[in-house]
């Protein structure tokens, strides 16, 4: 599964360039990663894209399982 995460964060850095897109890929990794992989990815989006999307960074760090038990 790690070559995934590798793939996505390739994926995500080219479609960066456009906030819709860049959503629905990183959704896409919630389907297809680990909840540990996609902490993974969630902090690597944090680094790179943190300033400029961070609102979208932010609604995906929430949709992880773990989070959406929690009131």
């Amino acid at each position: 599964m790690r070559k995934m995460l590798e793939y996505q964060k390739m994926i995500i850095e080219k479609v960066s360039f456009d906030k819709k897109i860049l959503k629905r890929e990183i959704h896409k990794s919630l389907k297809w990663l680990s909840t540990f992989e996609f902490q993974e990815l969630i902090t690597w989006l944090q680094r790179k894209f943190g300033p400029t999307y961070a609102d979208v960074i932010y609604n995906a760090e929430y949709a992880l399982p773990s989070r959406r038990m929690k009131p």
